[in-house]
């Protein structure tokens, strides 16, 4: 494991121990190559853990991803 994956992968961990996430998950790519892939926790409270194909319905970043394809 890399040592961004291992960051990565402790801070979600972190996270989640913390409470401020139930679920999560991290993926990043550097020149088109996955170099982070990283999840933790449950998708819901008596629900199953989060897995690298889970789906988040993120409703709130589309400002964020269009303002960044625009720059």
């Amino acid at each position: 494991m890399s040592d961004i994956q291992e960051q990565v992968q402790e801070t979600l961990d972190e996270l989640v121990a913390s409470g401020a996430e139930l679920g999560i998950q991290a993926v990043a790519y550097r020149d088109g190559v996955k170099v982070v892939d990283a999840v933790a926790g449950v998708v819901a409270p008596d629900g199953p853990p989060v897995t690298p194909g889970t789906v988040f319905y993120n409703f709130s970043i589309g400002k964020g991803a269009m303002s960044t394809l625009v720059q």
